[in-house]
């Protein structure tokens, strides 16, 4: 049974078709990073992996909006890195309220726009939220003050207030 899948430093193109979007069933880390990746996060690469811990998808040429429900059928995700993409569009409407176990995201250097979501504050686990140099606006939720876990906020180069 594969549980470590390390396909780093490759070149790969996501489309619908792609064999990559059938990643086994059973796998609990994932590291993609420097491979390339071009398209869109389909969520069924990451749905279809319920036992998924660990998934390094930094510098990549990922494109397009996160997909709302990304995280519904991930709760057992720890990490996630998406940094140095091309991610844009808003994550206000992201549904990360099943994500206890997440203890890191980062998704530093991409074109993510909006506010934050209300639901990062379900993430009781996180320890590490790297946002930084986005397109973020509006207000800094107060919600972050009863993350106890968190040790590690980055905000900075965004447009956010208050």
């Amino acid at each position: 049974m594969l549980l470590s899948l390390n396909l780093s430093a490759n070149s790969f193109v996501v489309n619908a078709n792609s064999s990559l979007l059938q990643i086994p069933y059973s796998v609990k880390e994932l590291e993609l990073s420097f491979s390339s990746v071009i398209g869109h996060l389909q969520e069924s690469m990451l749905a279809n992996c319920p036992s998924l811990e660990y998934a390094n998808l930094a510098f990549n040429n990922i494109t397009g909006f996160l997909p709302e429900n990304l995280f519904l059928h991930i709760d057992k995700l720890k990490y996630l890195d998406l940094s140095y993409n091309n991610v844009s569009g808003t994550i206000s409407g992201l549904k990360i309220e099943k994500c206890s176990s997440l203890t890191h995201l980062d998704w530093l250097g991409n074109q993510i726009s909006g506010s934050l979501p209300p639901s990062f504050s379900n993430c009781t686990s996180l320890v590490e939220l790297i946002l930084l140099e986005n397109s973020l606006s509006g207000e800094i939720l107060s919600a972050f003050g009863a993350l106890k876990n968190l040790q590690t906020l980055d905000l900075s180069h965004n447009h956010l207030t208050g």
